[in-house]
C-alpha cells in the first residue's frame, strides 16, 4: 500500500504567504540562475513574531530538488513594522526583475549589474 500524502520537495515556513513566484529565464541570465526560482514572501499578519516580507531566492538542480535557499531581497520588516509587502514577481530575460508591492503601492524594478 503506497502513503496518500507526497512530501514537499520545497518546505516554505508556515504564515509567509508565498504569494508570487517566477523562475529565472534561460535567456539572458547568468548559469547560476538556471533552474532557480524567485518567490516573494508577502508576510504574516497575525503572529506575534512576523515572518516573510521578502524575496527569497531557491536554487534548484535540473531534477527539480532544492540544493538551498537564501533571502535575495529583504528590508520590508523593520522593527517588527510592515514597510513593504511584495507580491508579484516578473523576471526579464534583459536582467531586469519587476516586484509590486501591495502595501507600499508601487512596483520596484531590479536590475542585475554584470
Amino acid at each position: 500500500m503506497e502513503p496518500f500524502e507526497t512530501p514537499s520537495r520545497i518546505d516554505i515556513p508556515a504564515h509567509s504567504a508565498p504569494l508570487g513566484l517566477s523562475f529565472f529565464p534561460k535567456e539572458g541570465w547568468p548559469a547560476e540562475f538556471q533552474n532557480d526560482i524567485l518567490v516573494a514572501f508577502h508576510g504574516s499578519w497575525n503572529r506575534s513574531v512576523p515572518t516573510g516580507y521578502k524575496l527569497v531566492r531557491l536554487h534548484v538542480d535540473d531534477q527539480g530538488q532544492l540544493l538551498q535557499s537564501e533571502d535575495f531581497i529583504t528590508g520590508w520588516l523593520k522593527d517588527g513594522q510592515a514597510l513593504g509587502r511584495p507580491v508579484g514577481i516578473l523576471i526579464r530575460p534583459d536582467l531586469t526583475i519587476f516586484v509590486t508591492d501591495d502595501k507600499a503601492g508601487v512596483v520596484y524594478r531590479v536590475v542585475y549589474n554584470k
